[in-house]
């Protein structure tokens, strides 16, 4: 009776297959079917090591089977295939559906700009409109093409791109066609025939152009520095420290930089009046502070929050003294995001037109801007001072693009 237990022992070990018998501490569990059957006859004839290999994998089958619920897609015993997790390819790429919906609508949008421009619009501006809905037609007709590429292309994004081109040049170009229409015509045309090249050079020998910019150009510089020197601690407090209502602050702030500033226009114009400032270039820099110290907390909180504060204490902890710290994390660490908030800070305040225009009852004290509203300036010197004014702009942009990208892509706790 005991000989046959021993057989039993002797076979399970040696497999079914024959071979050299497996080891007594890789012993395989129980699990049936073809996987652990197909494994066990394969390691029976296998080194050590490879059979405890196999033995690994069939453990670990054996366990997700048995996690596995019992009657799938297939029948009873076997489990439903799993779905393959979706990838970031996956669900970035655009669908084929979606490739041919924005082909089809930016070829309608061309070839309704390219009718209108064709049956309407006469002139050289003709070719203006069909040049670009030229440029949308080949859009659509090349998303056809691309349509089912693995490509990691969006047509949406190309056509908003061509769309936002279009509306942000179309405007300015019409502004630059305006500035050289000569002086008695109107502008009709954005090609005009006999452009006049000095119109620039008149407009700013104009006394009340100069007096105007010059305003603007204290009064902002004013706002800009104060609002600074409140905001860089405010900020650095908020994102440095935990301060009871926090999180609400940047919120408090948008809803003040949507207040209507000509509102507190007439209450600030008594003050002025009162206290002799009403008719000089000062009375706008107080109320401007309203717009630009809550601009520059709600910039200065994300570049203080983001900044590498471990670098700092690593200095102070080599016994660096306040100049070189200033010297070796201030300067090259904060200063020039900062420098890019006031820039933006001073942008903003200087474009200011509602201020200037209400508490300015005379030209020696109104904003550039206002006086472009307001003022017996001709709509040709206008739109070229206009162009001129946004120089500051163009410069911030073109100096430091990065920057700016990423101080307003920047998110507040």
């Amino acid at each position: 009776m005991a000989a046959a237990p021993a057989r039993h022992v002797a076979r399970r070990r040696a497999g079914r297959g024959g071979g050299r018998p497996l080891p007594r501490d890789g012993r395989a569990p129980r699990a049936g079917g073809s996987a652990a059957r197909g494994a066990l006859r394969r390691g029976a004839h296998r080194a050590r090591a490879d059979v405890g290999d196999d033995l690994r994998e069939l453990r670990a089958r054996s366990r997700s089977s048995l996690r596995r619920p019992a009657v799938g897609a297939g029948g009873p015993g076997r489990s439903r295939p799993r779905r393959r997790p979706a990838t970031r390819e996956a669900c970035v790429n655009p669908t084929v559906r979606s490739r041919l919906w924005a082909a089809g609508t930016a070829f309608v949008v061309g070839f309704v700009l390219a009718n209108v421009g064709v049956l309407v619009v006469t002139g050289a501006d003709r070719w203006l409109w069909v040049a670009v809905a030229a440029v949308l037609m080949g859009t659509g007709a090349v998303g056809v093409l691309v349509a089912d590429t693995r490509r990691r292309l969006s047509l949406w994004a190309v056509l908003g791109l061509e769309l936002a081109v279009v509306g942000t040049v179309a405007p300015l170009w019409w502004t630059a066609a305006v500035a050289l229409t000569p002086s008695g015509t109107a502008a009709t045309s954005m090609l005009p025939s006999s452009p006049r090249w000095s119109v620039l050079g008149d407009a700013l020998r104009r006394d009340d152009v100069r007096e105007a910019a010059l305003t603007s150009v204290v009064v902002a510089t004013a706002a800009t520095v104060v609002a600074m020197l409140v905001a860089v601690p405010a900020a650095y407090a908020l994102a440095r420290r935990r301060v009871r209502g926090g999180r609400a602050v940047p919120v408090v702030v948008v809803g003040v930089l949507l207040l209507p500033l000509v509102a507190f226009a007439g209450p600030w114009s008594d003050t002025a009046d009162a206290l002799g400032l009403l008719g000089s270039r000062w009375a706008v820099a107080p109320v401007l502070l309203l717009v630009a110290v809550p601009l520059a907390v709600f910039l200065s909180i994300p570049v203080l929050r983001d900044a590498p504060w471990s670098l700092r204490d690593s200095i102070r902890s080599d016994g660096a003294d306040r100049r070189q710290e200033l010297r070796a994390f201030a300067v090259p660490v904060l200063l020039p995001d900062l420098l890019v908030v006031a820039a933006l800070v001073w942008v903003l305040s200087a474009q200011d037109v509602v201020l200037g225009a209400a508490l300015g009852p005379t030209p020696d004290a109104r904003t550039l801007p206002a006086t472009l509203l307001l003022g017996q300036v001709p709509p040709a010197q206008a739109a070229a001072v206009g162009l001129l004014w946004l120089l500051p702009v163009i410069v911030l942009l073109a100096v430091a693009p990065r920057r700016v990208r990423r101080l307003i892509g920047r998110d507040h706790p």
